[in-house]
């Protein structure tokens, strides 16, 4: 019989050794610890999290997983502590019923009593999945955009995740939100350094922007190699002024001149930044005339493929590289 404690201080679990081995091999690593011993082996889990798992180990019948209307909460907390003590079979069922509960239309509705799409984005990142994450991750935006959501937070998460992808989407959701004044003002929540690296973004994503209108009045509608892949020795020289930037890349393809005139009622209905590059290329993708669209298209490949270089400073090495 092992005693486990989950976060010192609270309740603990006697739970017989062969039922935890049954499920995983993790499990008697812990040594042993006869419940007799005045001190049980502590673990670093949620007690509401581990007792589910103890659940379903001496009823998995009756377990969250297997309810008519399960609950995301408790599956995404059988889920997490199944992943980290490699009790693969467990996991696999709990997975199975996550990846149902976290679909977009179904999401939300989970979503109460304190528990947020933060939460559901935390599970995603602990066991590997890239399904839960990124859809967690989109409404954690809107909390960001919705002012539920400090900016200092976000960064956090996205730091903390590990990942590029949604590091990059962090910065540059803060960066739409702080607007214009992110040239003169500095959000005390944040460091100097965040702050020069939203400065950068701003400057880079608003360059990147004039670039292609210039290539639609042109009539230069190859995608834009893009004028920020810079070497380190390169990006020192830029950090603070659009006028070191490269001359942008004109291909020796043309096409009809257009002209900008189709495309700025557009951008002025929906009232987009200039700065928003990704939002103004997924708006012209959509609802632009057939040429424009495509090169839209295209140049916003090219864009979310470098993304993470636009709040990059000559010094970073700290960011997430995956």
């Amino acid at each position: 019989m092992l005693c486990l404690t989950p976060n010192a201080n609270f309740a603990t679990f006697k739970v017989p050794e062969a039922l935890l081995t049954k499920c995983s091999a993790a499990f008697p690593d812990l040594g042993e610890n006869e419940c007799s011993s005045p001190e049980p082996v502590i673990l670093d889990d949620s007690s509401e999290a581990f007792e589910t798992f103890v659940n379903y180990l001496y009823d998995s019948g009756s377990s969250c997983i297997f309810s008519p209307e399960p609950k995301l909460k408790p599956v995404l907390e059988l889920l997490c502590i199944a992943h980290k003590y490699c009790a693969e079979d467990i996991e696999g069922k709990a997975m199975e019923i996550a990846q149902k509960l976290i679909q977009p239309n179904v999401l939300e509705s989970h979503l109460i009593n304190g528990f947020t799409a933060l939460d559901v984005f935390r599970a995603g990142i602990a066991v590997n999945s890239a399904a839960i994450s990124d859809t967690a991750w989109e409404l954690v935006l809107v909390m960001s955009r919705s002012g539920n959501l400090s900016d200092r937070l976000l960064l956090d998460e996205g730091t903390r995740s590990g990942r590029r992808k949604y590091w990059e989407s962090a910065y540059y959701q803060v960066m739409l939100n702080q607007g214009p004044c992110i040239c003169w003002t500095r959000d005390p929540a944040l460091t100097d350094k965040e702050h020069r690296r939203l400065m950068v973004g701003h400057a880079r994503c608003s360059t990147d922007w004039e670039a292609f209108q210039r290539r639609i009045a042109d009539g230069n509608f190859q995608a834009l190699n893009h004028p920020i892949d810079y070497t380190r020795a390169e990006r020192k020289n830029i950090i603070f002024s659009s006028s070191y930037w490269p001359v942008p890349y004109v291909s020796q393809y043309r096409y009809a001149n257009v002209g900008v005139d189709h495309i700025l009622p557009l951008l002025a209905r929906e009232g987009l930044p200039v700065w928003d590059i990704v939002g103004r290329l997924e708006l012209l993708k959509k609802s632009a005339p057939e040429v424009i669209s495509k090169y839209a298209s295209d140049t916003l490949l090219t864009v979310r493929k470098h993304f993470y270089r636009y709040f990059l400073l000559d010094e970073d090495d700290d960011y997430p590289s995956n």
